[in-house]
């Protein structure tokens, strides 16, 4: 029999998700499940949506038979991409939109006194009420969208658990919120540049970081933190704000700066200066644990595609800067946006709306119809809409929870795709660089696709080579002429609305309306099929972080490039369920994936493994790996050196080109569930280091290394040395 106090013991440590699954098929845990404390690693609350972890919480408004009647649902999606949310600059908040969102936390969060979370956020400038028992001990606290004043940190402060913050993160826009207590008696506080300059004196606390600081500004920063009378055991530290290719060469830098402070130390009687680690760990054998060596724990700056996201965004940042004449750039600007979304949503909800049918109902149809959302399935709403009147259009709109919600994100996309459009213009030469690796990458594989045995013997040559031949690479590049036509519709649109209802209402109003019709137009022009894009794609690329990789690396982009190839080449156990015909034809000897990812789970322990739901990622790393360490092998036949680094040779440098995409602050924390499709970062890393001979040979590893021990067995899916048993039978 399962007791409440059983079930509390079983339930309190589980994921959230899979507390959900256990009470949506056990009724009576429904309740239980609800009060108990939740543990989590992330929880990000906004006006319309709640995020749990790596899932996102929403209501939404489904249409019943009589359209005019909503029905509201709970909803859940997957993050696909927190780095570059579009969807969290919301509209105004009405009284019922606060009722909406305390029926989510009702639903997701129920009775819990306690909710303990490694980061809190908050995704948008309004806050709202909580229920009144909720604590949330989070570790974390990060406000960089939109920034907290003092009045906002004492209603945190309400629901803010006893212990301290391990850490406040924000940009620093003003210095009045340093003084409230959450701030104060952090143990760190995070600083990102941002519009107020950084002056610490101004600031009382024992531990600041600077982030997203140039590396001569940071230098200056900590000479006057220096130069002050500081207390005893006060630190003050910086991550160096470098792209790509300069992280090794500032290495010789680090080290004096590194030197620099020990002598301020002893100067001052005990007073230090941390610097940030922000390169491999050297105290690491690396033949003992190849990511802790390359990534060491906690070392935020090891972060390698928030890093290209942050270098691609300085890039564009600079540009903008240097060029104010682009009034394009500053019109996308958030601030714009969040401006014209407030003044459409209060121009929607007041008596002036009324007005706006008597002076031209083209210019309803067309306002109306880019606040409303039409999706696939909703042919009957459109062609309801399309048969209202003028004033029943207005209406529709006035009654969505947040009419500028589209307009929002259209914007967004607008502002994507220019930011795109500038960093694609600068980077000419690495597109064309990346351009010029995928078909040698394509072509790699192909040769190790013709040597093996079993896809030969078994006749899946000629499928697999066509399948491989249709995948496609595609950049920026690929859609930069119709953004740039989209700026000219965007353009046109707004000045022909401006002359259709110029003088009958604000200069603000009338901006407001014909940004909602320019935005439109533009948006949709971009949604336009474009011959050899993916339309699925389109929002990848407006959002691409590949531009700023390096090229030149098959260690670090090549191999990526190459596992997502090889996804089409390797196959789970969802492609035998959903009968793909190239799956049929695959190799009966897979096995040794999935030992291998055991293995490293053993070695290199951090979570529960779960090697059924990663096996196609682990495949088609291991698979990728060997192919492009031969292309590498091949391709730096001279002697290849790196200014600063001179001691690692090729062999060492592929290594760590690979091991560094994989750089996750957190990478080698220990979790007490695993659900994703892909293998921990540290577990990847390793797994792949151990299966190769390379690696040993580079790194001069004996046989009693535990990176060498921790080779289950040697897995070749391709090439001539895979094995040649026939399909999985």
């Amino acid at each position: 029999m399962v007791t409440t106090l059983s079930s509390i013991c079983v339930l309190e440590y589980l994921s959230f998700e899979r507390r959900q699954y256990i009470a949506s098929q056990i009724p009576g845990f429904r309740k239980v499940v609800k009060s108990l404390p939740l543990h989590l690693d992330s929880l990000a609350i906004s006006v319309d949506k709640i995020r749990i972890d790596q899932n996102e919480y929403y209501s939404t408004n489904r249409r019943s038979n009589n359209f005019y009647l909503c029905i509201n649902e709970l909803r859940k999606r997957l993050i696909q991409n927190p780095i570059i949310d579009g969807t969290v600059f919301l509209s105004a908040i009405f009284e019922k939109d606060r009722v909406e969102l305390e029926k989510l936390m009702l639903d997701l969060i129920g009775n819990r006194s306690m909710i303990y979370t490694k980061e809190l956020a908050f995704l948008d400038p309004w806050l709202y009420r909580f229920p009144e028992k909720l604590k949330i001990q989070a570790e974390i606290i990060e406000d960089r969208l939109f920034p907290l004043s003092l009045e906002d940190l004492d209603r945190i402060a309400n629901i803010l658990g006893p212990k301290p913050l391990k850490e406040f993160s924000t940009q620093l826009n003003n210095y009045q919120i340093f003084t409230h207590p959450i701030v104060r008696n952090s143990q760190k506080l995070v600083l990102w540049s941002g519009s107020e300059d950084f002056d610490h004196r101004r600031i009382n606390h024992r531990n600041i970081h600077l982030k997203d600081y140039d590396r001569r500004i940071l230098i200056n920063h900590m000479n006057a933190w220096i130069a002050n009378v500081n207390e005893v055991e006060k630190e003050f530290s910086g991550d160096i704000e470098v792209s790509g290719d300069n992280n090794l060469k500032l290495l010789e830098e680090e080290i004096s700066i590194k030197e620099m402070m020990y002598l301020e130390k002893c100067k001052s009687g005990g007073k230090r200066v941390k610097a940030n680690e922000s390169i491999a760990d050297f105290s690491v054998d690396p033949c003992d644990d190849f990511y802790a060596h390359v990534c060491p724990m906690g070392t935020t700056k090891q972060d390698f595609l928030s890093s290209i996201w942050e270098t691609k965004r300085q890039i564009v940042r600079d540009y903008k800067f240097e060029h104010p004449e682009n009034l394009l750039v500053k019109d996308f600007s958030v601030e714009k946006t969040r401006k014209v979304s407030e003044i459409v949503t209060q121009f929607l909800h007041s008596e002036e709306s009324l007005t706006l049918c008597n002076f031209n109902k083209k210019i309803v149809s067309i306002f109306t119809r880019h606040l409303l959302e039409f999706n696939i399935g909703e042919s009957d709403s459109l062609g309801n809409w399309k048969r209202s009147s003028c004033e029943q259009k207005m209406e529709m709109v006035r009654e969505l929870p947040y009419p500028t919600q589209k307009f929002i994100n259209s914007r967004m996309i607008l502002s994507q795709a220019m930011d795109g459009s500038i960093a694609n213009s600068l980077m000419k030469k690495l597109d064309k660089k990346l351009r010029q690796l995928f078909p040698k990458l394509k072509m790699g594989v192909l040769k190790e696709l013709r040597r093996t045995p079993w896809a030969v013997e078994n006749g899946a040559l000629e499928m697999y080579e066509d399948a491989l031949q249709k995948i496609n690479f595609t950049t920026f590049s690929d859609i930069r002429k119709p953004i740039k036509h989209a700026q000219s519709v965007f353009i046109q649109a707004k000045n022909k609305c401006i002359d259709l209802i110029h003088g009958k209402y604000s200069m603000e109003i009338e901006d407001g309306i014909c940004e909602v019709i320019a935005v439109g137009g533009a948006v949709r022009y971009i949604n336009k099929p474009i011959e050899s894009v993916y339309q699925g794609d389109l929002r990848d690329i407006l959002t691409d972080q590949t531009a700023a990789f390096n090229s030149k690396d098959y260690g670090g982009i090549g191999f990526s490039m190459t596992h997502e190839i090889l996804h089409t080449l390797v196959f789970d156990y969802r492609d035998f369920e959903s009968h793909n015909s190239l799956a049929e034809f695959w190799t009966k000897d897979a096995k040794c994936v999935e030992e291998q990812t055991r293995k490293t789970c053993e070695t290199f322990p951090t979570v529960t493994c779960d090697t059924k739901e990663t096996f196609e990622e682990d495949a088609a790393d291991l698979a990728a790996y060997r192919i492009v360490w031969n292309l590498y092998k091949k391709a730096y036949i001279r002697k290849t050196v790196v200014e600063k680094y001179e001691d690692l040779d090729k062999k060492q440098l592929f290594f760590y080109g690979a091991a560094v995409v994989f750089c996750s602050p957190n990478g080698m924390e220990k979790y007490s569930y695993h659900d994703t499709n892909h293998s921990n970062v540290y577990q990847r890393v390793n797994s792949l280091m151990s299966q190769m001979d390379g690696f040993s040979e580079a790194f001069k590893c004996k046989p009693s290394d535990r990176m060498v021990r921790n080779r289950a067995r040697t897995c070749e899916l391709y090439g001539s040395k895979a094995e040649r048993k026939r399909k999985l039978g």
